[in-house]
């Protein structure tokens, strides 16, 4: 497991993390997880830019071919970071989790390397 943290400006809070987690060496894939910005911090890019981080490292550091990530479908922010960054949606895993009295789905989403890499000269 690898994990990218942010801290606050002058300060050893953490304001943001995520993990790069299941990495599998042989076949080259990992899973994107426990993303996190905290409340007050949240709009202002962080996600976006910690995703890029650990992606730039599974990526070109790790040399990964796939990694993925699962999110709650009521998301939408989350959601929209992922695609903006240039992840796939692959499928819905209805009902995947239950909480209370309700299921909820999850979304399946990727990243190829060859797609990284035709992604960073667009962040720049």
């Amino acid at each position: 497991m690898y994990a990218y943290t942010v801290k606050a400006k002058g300060t050893e809070d953490t304001i943001g993390m995520c993990e790069l987690s299941l990495v599998d060496r042989i076949n080259g894939t990992a899973t994107l997880c426990r993303i996190y910005v905290d409340k007050a911090h949240r709009g202002k890019g962080i996600a976006e830019g910690m995703i890029k981080q650990i992606l730039k490292f599974g990526f070109e550091d790790l040399k990964l071919r796939r990694i993925d990530l699962r999110v709650y479908a009521f998301n939408t922010p989350a959601i929209k970071c992922y695609e903006k960054l240039g992840f796939v949606k692959e499928g819905n895993i209805r009902q995947f989790t239950k909480f209370e009295d309700e299921y909820w789905d999850v979304l399946v989403y990727s990243m190829l390397a060859d797609e990284w890499m035709r992604l960073v000269g667009t962040f720049n």
